[in-house]
């Protein structure tokens, strides 16, 4: 059968009903949100979807507006009583929104320069915030392998299997980084090199033009669907088709999602 490779199932039920959608935890940093157990095995969404064929499905936690650490996302088979009976790899990886660095300011027509100034403000405050919390974590991961009596911070302790056990080492978990402009995408590889990550790539509507890089580096990247728009007025139609053949031809891996839609 087929693979979702990001999609909301079972976290999603009825969007117009709060309380049937469990996608998105509150605040920026939430590492410690486990798709796993927020999902619902008796979601009348799974039939449906296994009878389209696909058995397998890459449960992802939601980014809202302001997440910058979604979660960590579940590989579950599709049929089985519960989610325990249903989970092939309980914690798959820790999931990483990049935000917007490219400011079109034709995106904001009538604002002044000071309002686009803060703009740039508030994106670089979430950068540094979200450096932070791999530091943190990092010196967290230190003071438990030295003193395991260190007391147990659930947010860092999530995040210790996307990192090193040690210099140069490999993590055990990968870091999957949503990003698709290229602006984005260089930032998620240098962030994933700065901080010794295992890099998978999430949207990647730009990945073709770092394609020789992300070979070298072994990035795969999942397509965030096809059915888009290109990223700028000069790029030809066909520029989101095309992007698979692009990185094939490069020798990246890479598969194609739905757009993270349930």
């Amino acid at each position: 059968g087929f693979v979702a490779a990001n999609t909301n199932i079972g976290l999603a039920e009825i969007r117009s009903v709060n309380a049937s959608t469990d996608t998105t935890e509150a605040g920026p940093l939430n590492p410690n949100a486990r798709a796993l157990v927020a999902f619902n095995a008796d979601s009348e969404l799974l039939p449906v979807t296994r009878g389209g064929g696909v058995l397998t499905a890459l449960s992802v936690p939601e980014a809202g507006r302001t997440v910058l650490i979604a979660g960590t996302s579940a590989l579950l088979q599709l049929e089985g009583w519960n989610w325990q009976d249903m989970a092939l790899v309980p914690e798959f990886g820790l999931h990483v929104v990049v935000p917007r660095l490219r400011l079109n300011s034709a995106l904001f027509p009538g604002q002044s320069e000071a309002r686009l100034a803060e703009i740039r403000r508030s994106t670089e405050a979430r950068l540094k915030l979200l450096d932070d919390a791999f530091e943190s974590a990092k010196a967290y991961a230190r003071a438990r392998a030295a003193d395991p009596a260190t007391p147990v911070d659930t947010r860092w302790e999530a995040m210790r299997p996307v990192l090193p056990a040690r210099e140069g080492a490999v993590p055990a978990r990968p870091v999957v980084m949503h990003a698709d402009d290229l602006a984005q995408i260089r930032f998620a590889l240098d962030f994933a090199a700065r901080h010794g990550l295992k890099l998978i790539l999430s949207g990647g509507a730009d990945a073709w033009r770092v394609a020789d890089t992300l070979r070298e580096r072994q990035v795969p990247v999942i397509i965030d669907g096809l059915l888009r728009l290109p990223m700028r007025r000069d790029d030809p139609p066909d520029a989101l088709f095309s992007l698979p053949a692009k990185l094939a031809a490069a020798g990246v891996r890479y598969c194609i999602a739905d757009g993270g839609r349930d």
